[in-house]
């Protein structure tokens, strides 16, 4: 994640980068009603950009301790907001009482299977942490304050290529691998991964226990989503966006998260770019991205 600091003007902007789920496997829930998870997840170019600044104080002014402005005015700007959240949370317990004013510039679209959210609520605490060193939290506390807001919130924290397990607060990081480039589509649909899990639990009422299997998956095949057959059953641009992307030389084709993004794969950026022209013109129904994978921050 690039971050670009100013501390002389009390300002920072962050980016904060989608990610993709090379793989998605899904086990039972847990006493907080939560899925076991293994997955396989790899940050991409496609980011949102968060602008921090420290207000000064003035005093008899009555002033809010956050401030949060969006380029997209469909998404809220206050505690509904998780990057709203994060920021809230961070102060909280870390006790500290600026004035903040925050800008999101809105590129990974909501409830796509790209984890936008939890990217932004990472990125959030990260800024915090190097705006006010004096104050940071020891890195376990971060992660304990990370999970709480979200299962995918711990993994982009770390970024680049992790394998993510348990409820989604086991985040080990691996080694970068070779530059891959990506084809990202995303038909007109939000699919809420609350509503993908219970989708998931009624037509998988026996699940079994990650924990046993993990190892044998990942060895085997990586590109593996628990949710693909089921989105693509019930949606049918789903399976239509996966066939044609199948047609191409991409070395894989797969779901994101719950859904409703599928990506492709491709080891060369001359296949991913021929294949990114034909896509539009098939599906001009579709948002359609190409992008690149990010490596871990040095």
């Amino acid at each position: 994640m690039k971050i670009q600091d100013q501390k002389a003007e009390q300002a920072m902007t962050i980016l904060a980068p989608a990610k993709l789920n090379l793989s998605l496997r899904l086990g039972p829930k847990g006493p907080s009603g939560l899925h076991q998870i293994f997955s396989y997840m790899q940050t991409i170019s496609l980011c949102d950009e968060i602008n921090i600044r420290v207000l000064p104080s003035q005093p008899g002014k009555q002033m809010a301790r956050i401030q949060l402005t969006c380029s997209d005015p469909r998404l809220p700007t206050d505690q509904d907001n998780l990057l709203y959240q994060a920021l809230d949370l961070w102060l909280g317990k870390t006790g500290l009482k600026p004035h903040l004013r925050v800008h999101l510039d809105k590129n990974i679209p909501s409830q796509a299977g790209l984890g936008g959210g939890s990217s932004d609520a990472a990125a959030g605490l990260l800024a915090l942490q190097e705006l006010f060193p004096q104050a940071r939290l020891e890195a376990g506390d971060l992660q304990d304050l990370a999970f709480s807001l979200g299962s995918d919130v711990p993994f982009f924290l770390t970024q680049g290529l992790a394998q993510v397990s348990g409820y989604g607060d086991q985040v080990t990081p691996l080694p970068d691998l070779a530059k891959s480039y990506f084809i990202l589509a995303k038909p007109k649909l939000d699919i809420s991964t609350r509503q993908a899990f219970q989708s998931w639990d009624e037509a998988h009422p026996q699940q079994s226990d990650l924990r046993t299997e993990q190892k044998m998956w990942a060895v085997t095949a990586p590109y593996i989503n628990d949710f693909q057959d089921l989105q693509a059953s019930r949606y049918p641009i789903i399976r239509e966006l996966i066939d044609f992307l199948e047609t191409s030389p991409a070395r894989q084709v797969a779901l994101s998260g719950s859904g409703p993004s599928v990506f492709a794969s491709y080891g060369h950026i001359l296949e991913q770019k021929t294949c990114y022209k034909r896509l539009k013109e098939k599906f001009p129904c579709c948002q359609v991205w190409a992008v690149e994978s990010l490596a871990r921050p040095r």
